[in-house]
């Protein structure tokens, strides 16, 4: 874990060069990690909003945080849950994170639907 946490500021920042990206979940006082939105503390708030989907998985797998992507179940409990959840959102919108949560519950519950997604089941933006 150590490893994730030493780069967690250089890996924040790295998004925001990234071709389609467009705004980060922001606390106040820019500890995400102080979010607490399950009963388990230690699972971490990360909220992106991206163009389209081909720019998030672009950035996810082929930056430079590609070493912690495959080497998360070295330093990060299994999860029963998703990881991931996508979705489309109205131009200008961010989602809180009661929305998030929302959405990681309708993808555990119902797979890849409409509602919440994954990169291997998107589903295309609406009208």
């Amino acid at each position: 874990m150590q490893p994730f946490v030493a780069a967690l500021d250089e890996i924040s920042t790295l998004p925001k060069a990234a071709p389609g990206f467009v705004r980060c979940f922001k606390t106040g006082d820019g500890n995400v990690t102080s979010v607490v939105a399950y009963p388990d503390a230690l699972i971490i708030v990360n909220m992106s909003v991206w163009q389209d989907p081909a720019s998030r998985r672009d950035y996810s797998y082929k930056s430079m945080p590609v070493d912690f992507f495959r080497r998360r179940d070295e330093r990060f409990e299994k999860m029963a849950a998703p990881r991931l959840a996508k979705r489309w959102i109205p131009a200008g919108t961010f989602p809180t994170v009661e929305e998030g949560r929302q959405r990681f519950a309708s993808l555990a519950q119902n797979g890849s639907t409409e509602a919440a997604f994954t990169f291997g089941r998107a589903y295309p933006a609406p009208a």
